[in-house]
């Protein structure tokens, strides 16, 4: 933090202890880090003020801290050189560089957040030894959570661009934020979404989120909204995850005058105020305590433990051994845990990554929605299949006239998209036996789903025709399948930013009501070469059609920013299958049994599925467009074994289980039903 006065006096005592080397850490959860960041910070390069061979070196440290992928390359110093104004090095040319990398956001807006935290200690003056000054709090705090928030963002998408920078030089008088807005252009100026701020985050017995002086009109007695909007989105998050963030309450006259040194809400004296002067809207999170001294935020805790209630720029107290011992090394885990939650979910907010998240999950679920539609086809399909093979099975079944069946079953599905699906299905078909060969029919199925993945519940509905032609005496044979169905689907839409070697940011369940229609048209032909009384073998081709329709539905409620209103997508399905069966029957308790087996090489003609899904966000009510590019399989292979019985003249059962193979992500299903015939 910079100094109000030119000089802090203040006696010093130089400690440099070890931070426990306890700290084995996951670097998954908040904190972790920049934990790790603060902890080399304080440890190797004590003494980091501008024109040291340590701040070079510090500054060469926080590039590595802040290189990661997802980035528009590797972190870029930029260099610039002052007359250091102060300290032993007064009058000398000095040179320092900020640590600058930047992401750019996917929705090519031009707006662009900046996040920045200054990494240099203060300077040795002819008064005080800052040579072995750690710097915990000021602000090895902030330029190591920096690291942090740039580590927990380095996956994630934003529209809008992010910047990061390690500022040198703030303790000379904000040298290194100055350069870097005056190498801003006027655009640039005007784009920036704002200027995020982090400086001295242990010692305070508050935790602040303070604007800018543009933020408060000392006329009107009252905020400007442009300028305080960072802040009161901040105060709203910290809220929402219980945590105590306050402001500047303005409330008491600073000594000797008649007005606050800040009015409400505003802080002050860091490198926010570089952007603040730049008409930038600006959010300095700091920790201290504006409610007592001199009520200007630099007396920073009423602790007793604390002499003077402050630790700036002191060798002794801002250090690892001073201020565990003033508050526990609990302060620390803290402030650096809580800072980073807040301020990494402010961050995603500002740049909207969420919404970004939710459109991409959007389109990915839409793509599983019609993949899930596909495969619920599949049991009325086989339901007719096995219907076929109960008919060969018993010719007897297959007399010529009107009759009645009905088929009930269960399938399992377990897809690389659909995990854990069961679905429970009645069906009620009549049929016309044109001859003892063919067979032609129609019915109507009901159907309820329950799904332990994104689709809660479907209740679905629907009618089917088919045609059977072939027998037990006969090689030849087809079976044709028309549908139409109609779903009711309960939906449950997970948006997720952040995980895997990185804290979760977001992680929001969006739930959801919306109808889909179904048409399919399945054909198998297929001719047995070996036709004998027990065994039958041979190929078969077929051809399967079909177009899902997923109506617009309101993903989410109206106050949850991953919430979205998704529009009517389709999605056409073509796929053939070519392949070899062989059935073989026995008997069993004096009934017929038939094993079977199939495998097939299957061509999907067209699997790129909702390339596009457009959608309109709860958070701003922008209509975005969700791209999806499926990493299908075009060509695999599928087997299929089964078995089918007459338990009794009219009582029929059957169990199959499916798999794909030399796919990606193979799918497994398992169906077990049994049809009657009256």
């Amino acid at each position: 933090m910079a100094a109000k006065l030119s000089v802090l006096t203040v006696s010093l005592i130089g400690v440099f202890p070890l931070l426990a080397a306890e700290q084995a850490l996951a670097n998954n959860q908040f904190g972790d880090y920049g934990k790790e960041t603060l902890s080399t910070l304080i440890n190797q390069y004590a003494g980091r003020y501008s024109g040291t061979d340590k701040e070079l070196k510090s500054g060469d440290y926080m590039k590595e801290r802040m290189t990661f992928g997802g980035y528009n390359g590797a972190p870029q110093k930029q260099q610039f050189t002052f007359k250091a104004g102060r300290g032993v090095l007064a009058g000398q040319n000095v040179t320092s560089n900020n640590i600058v990398v930047t992401k750019q956001g996917v929705g090519n807006t031009g707006k662009t957040l900046y996040v920045g935290a200054h990494y240099d200690t203060a300077a040795t003056d002819k008064s005080n030894d800052r040579s072995k000054l750690q710097g915990l709090d000021d602000n090895s705090s902030g330029a190591a959570v920096l690291t942090e928030l740039a580590r927990n963002l380095s996956g994630v998408e934003t529209e809008h661009n992010l910047t990061f920078i390690g500022f040198g030089a703030e303790e000379y008088g904000l040298i290194g934020s100055k350069h870097f807005v005056s190498q801003m252009t006027d655009q640039e100026k005007k784009n920036a979404i704002g200027m995020i701020n982090l400086d001295s985050l242990i010692t305070g017995d508050k935790m602040y989120a303070n604007s800018g002086d543009r933020a408060y009109d000392k006329a009107k007695k009252m905020p400007v909204k442009k300028y305080s909007e960072l802040r009161e989105h901040a105060l709203r998050i910290a809220k929402e995850m219980g945590i105590d963030l306050q402001i500047n309450k303005g409330d008491k006259n600073f000594p000797g005058t008649k007005e606050p040194y800040k009015p409400f809400g505003v802080g002050c004296c860091s490198d926010q105020e570089s952007f603040d002067k730049a008409d930038i809207p600006v959010l300095g999170f700091e920790a201290t305590n504006w409610d007592i001294g001199d009520f200007d935020g630099y007396t920073q805790t009423n602790n007793p433990k604390i002499e003077g209630g402050k630790t700036w720029h002191d060798q002794k107290k801002d250090s690892y051994e001073y201020l565990t011992k003033a508050f526990g090394k609990e302060r620390i885990d803290q402030r650096m845990r809580d800072f980073s939650k807040i301020i990494s979910r402010l961050i995603v907010e500002q740049t909207n990554a969420d919404v970004i998240q939710s459109m991409k999950t959007a389109a990915a679920d839409q793509n599983r929605i019609s993949s899930y539609l596909k495969g619920s086809i599949k049991q009325d399909t086989d339901a007719v299949k096995y219907h076929a093979d109960n008919l060969a099975l018993s010719p007897a079944a297959a007399e010529r006239g009107a009759n009645f069946w009905v088929d009930g079953n269960y399938r399992y599905n377990d897809t690389h998209d659909n995990e854990g699906n069961n679905n429970v299905q009645l069906g009620l078909y009549g049929e016309f036996a044109v001859q003892p060969k063919w067979a032609v029919g129609a019915g109507v199925s009901l159907k309820q789903s329950r799904n332990n993945d994104f689709i809660d519940k479907d209740n679905a509905y629907g009618v089917n025709a088919y045609s059977i032609y072939g027998g037990s005496d006969s090689p030849l044979w087809n079976v044709s399948v028309i549908g139409l169905h109609k779903h009711k689907l309960d939906l449950e839409r997970e948006v997720k930013v952040g995980g895997g070697n990185t804290p979760i940011i977001v992680h929001n369940k969006e739930a959801g009501k919306t109808d889909a229609t179904v048409f399919s048209l399945s054909n198998e032909l297929g001719y047995n070469f070996i036709h004998q009384p027990k065994t039958k073998h041979g190929a078969y081709l077929g051809l399967n059609y079909n177009r899902a329709v997923v109506n617009a539905y309101d993903s989410g409620k109206n106050t949850s920013r991953t919430a979205l209103h998704i529009d009517k997508t389709k999605d056409d399905q073509l796929d053939s299958e070519l392949g070899y069966q062989i059935k073989h029957q026995f008997t069993l308790a004096n009934r017929p049994v038939e094993l079977k087996s199939r495998l097939a090489y299957v061509h999907e003609f067209n699997n790129k599925g909702i390339e596009s899904v457009t959608a309109k966000s709860f958070a701003d009510g922008k209509v975005r467009e969700g791209r999806y590019k499926a990493d299908n399989d075009k060509d695999y292979g599928k087997f299929r074994i089964g078995v089918n019985s007459a338990l009794t003249e009219k009582l029929h059962a059957y169990l199959h289980a499916d798999t794909t193979f030399a796919k990606k992500d193979n799918d497994r299903s398992v169906q077990v039903g049994v049809q009657y015939k009256f």
